[in-house]
C-alpha cells in the first residue's frame, strides 16, 4: 500500500506515484502553451482538455478517447490562432453540455464558442466579450449573483500595467458586462482571480492576485455586487510581491475554505480561514516559505488520504508538491516524479480510475506540455458530479461536503465545484480521497440555489450523479404495521414557481399498478389524472416542510419511492376539489403528544377531507383523505403530513369536514 506521511498513515512516505505519460498529440506543442483547462466537450464521460496557447498561436482541442487524445480538426474550434491565456469550461445557456469561453491577452477580444451537444461547437460572432480587447492572463467562472446562469470574471493587465477587469453577468447564452463597482473600476495589475464563499452566506465572493500592488478581496453583498474587504491578512500585504494566482481549499478540514497564492517573487503565502471571521497567515510551513517563478497552483487530494495536497507550478523549475499530512500540516515532495517546469497547471481523472491526474502547461523554455497519469493504489475514492435543476446545470459554486471514517477518526472534507482561477484549473467534479473507507457516511450538497440535500451514505469507487431537486427523503417507504399502510417522510423545499403566493401541489409519478396514494388531496385535470397533493398554505421561497405521503400497496413486498414534482399555480390554497362541509360531532385530545380525536358521522364508502381553523374565520385543509368504513368516522389529527404542524396545548383547532364529489385513483 502506498502510505501517507504523517496523519493516520505513519510517517516515511514515498514520492507520490505519477508516471509521465508519453502523449505524443499534446506534447507536440512546445513553446506557447499557458493553461489547460478539462471539461467534457462531447458528454461521453472522460474529460477533454483545451490548451490555450499565446502570440496567434493554435489553442487545439483534445477528445480524450479511450485509445489516447485526438485532436479536433473541424472548424471553428479545429483552426482557433488567438493569444489564448486562460480557458473555462461552463454551461453558459444550462442546455446540459459545456461551452467554452477563451481569455486573451495582447489586447485581443474575448471568444465564445456554444456547444451543440455532440461536441461540436459554433463561434458567437457578436458575444460580449468580442467588443473587449484587454491584456486578460486567465479567468474564472461562477454565478456570483445566484440567477442559476454561469458569470465569468477576467483579471486584467497583469505584467502589462495596470487595467480595469472585467465582469460578464450572462444573461442566458452571451454576457452582458458590468461597469459599476471596485471589482471593475479598480485600476491595478492584476493577474489572477478565483471565486470562493469564503464567509459561508451562500454567494461566492471574490480574492485577485496583484502584481505589484496590494491584492484585492471582495466580499459578495448578496444583491447582485460585491463589497471591497480593505483590513485583515489578505489584504494587507507589501505591494511589490507579485501575485500571480490564487486556489481555494480547505486544507485543515474544518469546514471552510482557505487561501492560497502564488508569488512570482519572493516566496507564496498561505491564510487559514477561521469561520470565515477572518485570515490568519501562516507562516511555519513550507507552502509559506517557498517561491520564485509560481504561477498556476491548485488544491487536489493526490493520494487519496482524505487531506489535500498543494501543486504549484513554476517557470523554469519544476512544480512544488506538498502532501498535506493532517491537521493542517504539509510535507514538501523531494524528489517529486513531476519535473517539467511550467506555468499553469490543470488536474482531472482522464483515464477514468478515481485519482486526479495532473497536466502541466509548459512555458518558453521548459519543454513540451507534459500529462501525469497517478497510480496511487490500495485507496478508496468518491466523485460527485452535479446536474442543477434551479442552480446553473453543472452546479458551479456549489459546496460538497463528505464525511468518512478514515484511520479510525471521524473526517469531514469540503470541496467547492468550480470557481478556480484558469491557471489551476479542474473539472466539474467534486473528487474525495476515502483512504481505507470503504464509502462515504454522508454527503452534503449545499445549492448555490440554497437548497441543501443530504444523501447518506454513499458507496465509494464511484462518480455518483446528483440531481438537484425540491425533494429530499427523509427515510426509506416504510411499512406501517398498525395499519398495513407505506409511508414515505420527505423534506419539500420550495424553490419554483414565479410568484410568492402560489399555490403548491405536489404529484408522484412512477407508482406501480394498484398501489394508492391515500392522502392525495386531489387528481390533476391532465389525460393521465395523476394524484397530487396541494398544500394548505403557500411557502415562501427557500421555506421547507416535512411531509408524509402514505400509500397502499396490494399482496407482499416493498414499496420503492416515487418520483415527486412541485407545480406552481394561482390556485385557492386549502380548496379542496369541490364537496360539502360538514360539522363535526365531537372532539377529543388524547395524551399522546397532544393529538386529537375527530370524530364525524359519514356514508361508508365516501371520501371525505379536514378542515382545521384557530379563527372559525380563515380555514386551512389537512392534505389527505378518509375513506369511511361506516356511519361513523375517527379521524386523529397529529398534524399530517405536516410534522412541523401539530397541535399542540397552546393552540386551539377547530374542526369541520368537507365531503370529496372529486377524489384520488
Amino acid at each position: 500500500m502506498f502510505l501517507v506521511a504523517g496523519g493516520a498513515w505513519g510517517a516515511g512516505a514515498a514520492p507520490m506515484p505519477f508516471t509521465p505519460v508519453a502523449e505524443e498529440s499534446i506534447g507536440q506543442f512546445s513553446l506557447s502553451v499557458y493553461s489547460g483547462a478539462w471539461g467534457d466537450a462531447n458528454g461521453d464521460g472522460r474529460p477533454d482538455l483545451f490548451l490555450p496557447s499565446l502570440f496567434n498561436q493554435l489553442n487545439p482541442l483534445f477528445y480524450n478517447q479511450t485509445n489516447g487524445f485526438v485532436r479536433e480538426s473541424a472548424l471553428p474550434l479545429g483552426n482557433l490562432n488567438a493569444s489564448g491565456a486562460g480557458a473555462v469550461w461552463i454551461d453558459v445557456d444550462n442546455d446540459g453540455d459545456l461551452d467554452l469561453f477563451l481569455a486573451t491577452t495582447l489586447g485581443e477580444p474575448k471568444y465564445l464558442y456554444h456547444n451543440d451537444g455532440t461536441g461540436g461547437f459554433t463561434f458567437v460572432q457578436d458575444s460580449a466579450g468580442q467588443r473587449f480587447g484587454s491584456n486578460s492572463q486567465t479567468c474564472a467562472a461562477a454565478d456570483f449573483d445566484n440567477d442559476g446562469l454561469v458569470d465569468v470574471f477576467l483579471p486584467n493587465g497583469g505584467g502589462f500595467g495596470a487595467e480595469r477587469n472585467f465582469l460578464f453577468r450572462n444573461v442566458g447564452g452571451d454576457f452582458v458586462q458590468v461597469t459599476e463597482g471596485e471589482v471593475v473600476t479598480e485600476f491595478l495589475p492584476s493577474h489572477g482571480g478565483a471565486f470562493a464563499d469564503f464567509n459561508g452566506d451562500g454567494f461566492v465572493d471574490l480574492f485577485v492576485a496583484n502584481i505589484g500592488a496590494p491584492n484585492s478581496l471582495f466580499r459578495n453583498d448578496g444583491r447582485g455586487g460585491f463589497i471591497k474587504v480593505t483590513s485583515g491578512a489578505v489584504v494587507e500585504e507589501g505591494t511589490a510581491l507579485g501575485a500571480t494566482s490564487a486556489a481555494w481549499g480547505d486544507y485543515d478540514n474544518d469546514g471552510d475554505l482557505d487561501l492560497f497564492v502564488s508569488h512570482g517573487q519572493p516566496f507564496n503565502f498561505l491564510y487559514r480561514n477561521e469561520g470565515g471571521r477572518q485570515f490568519v497567515k501562516v507562516t511555519d510551513t513550507d507552502v509559506a516559505r517557498d517561491g520564485g517563478n509560481c504561477i498556476g497552483s491548485l488544491w487536489a487530494d493526490l493520494d487519496l488520504d482524505g487531506w489535500l495536497d498543494l501543486i504549484v507550478a513554476r517557470r523554469g523549475a519544476p512544480p512544488l508538491v506538498y502532501r498535506g499530512t493532517g491537521d493542517g500540516q504539509f510535507e514538501r515532495e523531494a524528489s517529486s516524479p513531476i519535473v517539467r517546469g511550467g506555468n499553469g497547471v490543470a488536474a482531472a481523472d482522464y483515464d477514468l480510475d478515481g485519482d486526479v491526474d495532473i497536466l502541466v502547461a509548459n512555458w518558453e523554455g521548459d519543454g513540451p506540455t507534459a500529462l501525469y497519469r497517478n497510480d496511487v493504489t490500495g485507496r478508496q475514492w468518491l466523485g460527485i458530479r452535479l446536474e442543477g435543476r434551479f442552480s446553473n446545470r453543472f452546479g458551479v459554486g456549489a459546496r460538497v461536503r463528505v464525511r468518512a471514517n478514515i484511520g479510525g477518526r471521524s473526517l469531514w472534507q469540503l470541496r467547492q465545484i468550480g470557481g478556480e482561477d484558469a491557471l489551476g484549473s479542474q473539472e466539474l467534479i467534486a473528487r474525495f480521497g476515502l483512504a481505507d473507507a470503504a464509502g462515504a457516511d454522508e454527503v452534503i450538497i449545499e445549492w448555490p440555489s440554497g437548497l441543501v440535500q443530504n444523501l447518506g451514505p454513499v458507496r465509494g469507487g464511484q462518480v455518483l450523479r446528483v440531481v438537484e431537486s425540491e425533494f429530499q427523503s427523509l427515510s426509506p417507504v416504510r411499512l406501517n404495521l398498525q395499519t398495513g399502510l407505506y409511508e414515505h417522510r420527505v423534506r419539500y423545499t420550495r424553490l419554483g414557481g414565479n410568484a410568492e403566493n402560489n399555490g403548491v401541489r405536489i404529484q408522484a409519478s412512477g407508482l406501480p399498478t394498484g398501489v394508492r396514494w391515500l392522502n392525495a388531496t386531489g387528481v390533476s385535470d391532465t389525460s393521465d389524472a395523476e394524484p397530487y397533493i396541494q398544500l394548505p398554505e403557500p411557502l415562501a421561497r427557500g421555506q421547507s416542510i416535512e411531509l408524509v405521503f402514505v400509500f397502499q400497496k396490494p399482496g407482499r413486498g416493498g414499496l420503492d419511492a416515487p418520483e415527486y414534482s412541485a407545480e406552481y399555480g394561482s390556485w385557492e390554497p386549502g380548496v379542496p376539489p369541490g364537496g360539502s362541509r360538514l360539522e363535526v360531532t365531537r372532539t377529543v385530545t388524547l395524551p399522546e403528544a397532544g393529538r386529537v380525536l375527530v370524530e364525524f358521522v359519514s356514508q361508508p364508502g365516501a371520501r371525505y377531507a379536514m378542515e382545521y381553523s384557530a379563527d372559525l374565520e380563515h380555514w386551512h385543509l389537512v392534505p389527505g383523505q378518509i375513506v369511511a368504513g361506516g356511519t361513523r368516522t375517527q379521524w386523529i389529527d397529529a398534524g399530517p403530513p405536516s410534522t412541523a404542524t401539530a397541535p399542540s396545548a397552546e393552540i386551539q383547532r377547530f374542526y369541520r369536514v368537507v365531503k370529496l364529489e372529486t377524489t384520488a385513483n
